[in-house]
């Protein structure tokens, strides 16, 4: 079963893919069965969830060096920071560029991106993003295929297999 959600980043849409396995007799939002509670009987996704009216990203710019912005990004964590910071730093008009989080139990990190001022640093992340979503594409679609192949062949090993019992029959 998969899971879809849009974020909406910097203006732009952009959507990402959770392909999970859901274990059973936890309820979860929409009818979707989740696998973990908190301690204060929250389901552990929550904390990665926006609340009414909260921005998924703040951008502020950094007033003592020139073109470079801090992104405050919430409801996220090192997963998306470090790939994130990765790809931005692939850029050839990116000066300097890394993340990091505040505090271990917080779903936040900031984002800090200088460019050569060719391109804003709004732009080196946005491109980042759309980069990261082609790849995350390319990959779940060769995920895909490699495990319908797998199926395809496990199916046959198992009609050779009872065509075999047969024979011995």
């Amino acid at each position: 079963m998969g899971l879809s959600h849009t974020y909406e980043f910097l203006n732009r849409s952009f959507c990402f893919h959770w392909f999970i396995k859901i274990p059973p007799n936890v309820p979860g939002p929409g009818g979707f069965e989740l696998h973990k509670l908190t301690d204060d009987g929250k389901l552990s996704f929550a904390e990665f969830l926006l609340e009414p009216g909260e921005k998924k990203i703040e951008q502020t710019p950094d007033t003592r060096v020139a073109n470079c912005m801090w992104f405050k990004v919430k409801k996220e964590d090192h997963t998306l920071g470090n790939m994130l910071s990765e790809r931005i730093g692939k850029n050839p008009h990116v000066l300097f560029n890394g993340y990091k989080i505040d505090h271990p139990l917080k779903a936040e990190f900031d984002l800090r991106v200088q460019t050569d001022g060719q391109i804003s640093p709004k732009d080196a992340v946005l491109q980042a993003a759309k980069d990261l979503v082609n790849d995350l594409g390319i990959m779940s679609r060769q995920f895909t295929k490699e495990w319908e192949l797998r199926k395809m062949v496990g199916a046959v090993d198992n009609q050779n297999a009872q065509d075999d019992q047969q024979r011995q029959i």
